[in-house]
């Protein structure tokens, strides 16, 4: 009788994205990444480290340097770990740390930690009897490398993704882009979307309510050549209805070349420059829809947090949006730098943004408890191998 109510629970809580109650041992695991500073593969790894640690697991979020933008996003029972913020300094503590503190996996986050913890784990070997076992990932493409360490991580994978465990891709065209171009090691590599913290999205209650907001249009992002906003403004000037509003959340380099061209095409009176925030729930309560203009994005955290907000999303068609939007099934793609197209689908969109209750549907299979689900089953993986 106990084993069919067991088998009951574990149904349930699968369909529903929780936890599992599987009894998988309690882990010793640690979260690396430069830090916590603004952006997508940031808040990945605060969301990750915390559902770690609530699946009852001993989490240390390893650090190079503080940062406070995605602080609210770590959970009070994760181990916090600071090394020295100079590539050199981090490299020789993490290697310390390693052998101190003999967690039996580190996952790092981004292509230059990837670099940083293998020659870490090598120093640590030298020294000491080491068991802990890497799992490396990826979050975007050799395009959007930055820094030169960043960048090297491509060329290196070859090497990388042979000496480590696993390492993680979060999509399929990140793994395709990863084994293709640079030779990664197919047999090594897997893919796992990012953790969204869905749970913190305040949806919109229905259609309805959907369709009588005003008609804003947002997007969230940093201001750089990779979001392709020059498109966006473009499109949104060619929209015939004089009451639609631009908000744009986000700072970065190009600003003031965003801010002339929107001046230049008569639209910088409509066009809201939010600014980066911290929280971004917020931003989607009063939008009608959501628009995704970048020229190449791995995965986008901020196109699941529409979805989860009930809102309709127009998307470039390329790797990650893609992939989150089922190929055109939950929101609406374009091509790549199209401004036309970009324009036609968000007129069309705002006229009719739909039924919310699909999209927040496919952004819950984004929930972090799946995802860290995922996770958890790649590192008892690795640990039985």
């Amino acid at each position: 009788m106990h084993s069919i109510i067991d088998q009951r629970s574990l149904l349930a809580s699968l369909a529903s994205g929780a936890p599992s109650p599987q009894r998988n041992p309690r882990r010793r695991l640690a979260v690396y990444l430069p830090a916590l500073v603004g952006g997508g593969a940031e808040r990945v790894a605060a969301v990750l480290a915390s559902n770690l640690s609530e699946a009852g697991h001993d989490v240390t979020l390893v650090t190079d340097f503080d940062a406070p933008h995605n602080e609210k996003f770590v959970d009070a029972g994760v181990d916090r770990v600071t090394l020295a913020g100079a590539h050199g300094r981090d490299v020789l503590r993490l290697a310390g740390f390693i052998k101190e503190a003999q967690p039996e996996i580190v996952l790092a986050i981004g292509a230059a930690t990837n670099i940083k913890l293998v020659l870490a784990h090598m120093l640590a070997r030298l020294t000491s009897r080491v068991r802990t076992r890497l799992v490396l990932s990826y979050h975007g493409s050799s395009d959007c490398g930055t820094g030169r360490l960043g960048w090297s991580g491509y060329p290196l994978a070859a090497l990388l993704t042979r000496y480590a465990h696993r390492t993680v891709c979060v999509s399929d065209e990140l793994v395709d882009h990863l084994v293709r171009k640079w030779k990664a090691d197919r047999r090594q590599v897997v893919r796992i979307y990012n953790p969204i913290a869905t749970d913190r999205a305040k949806p919109v209650a229905a259609a309805e309510a959907l369709a009588v907001r005003p008609p804003i249009i947002l997007t969230l992002g940093r201001l750089c050549a990779q979001k392709d906003y020059p498109t966006l403004i473009r499109a949104f000037a060619m929209l015939r209805r004089a009451d639609a509003r631009l908000a744009i959340c986000g700072e970065g380099p190009d600003r003031p070349g965003l801010e002339l061209l929107a001046r230049q095409l008569g639209v910088a009176d409509r066009i809201d420059w939010c600014g980066y925030i911290h929280e971004p729930w917020s931003a989607y309560e009063t939008a009608r829809c959501f628009v995704s203009s970048s020229r190449s994005e791995s995965f986008g955290n901020v196109v699941v947090e529409a979805l989860a907000s009930g809102l309709p999303v127009v998307a470039t068609a390329c790797g990650g949006p893609s992939e989150i939007l089922g190929g055109g099934r939950y929101g609406r793609l374009v091509p790549i730098g199209d401004a036309e197209a970009l324009s036609l689908a968000i007129a069309e969109t705002l006229d009719q943004p739909g039924d919310p209750a699909p999209r927040m549907a496919r952004a819950r299979e984004f929930s972090a408890p799946r995802i860290t689900n995922r996770y958890i089953a790649m590192f008892e993986e690795v640990l039985s191998s």
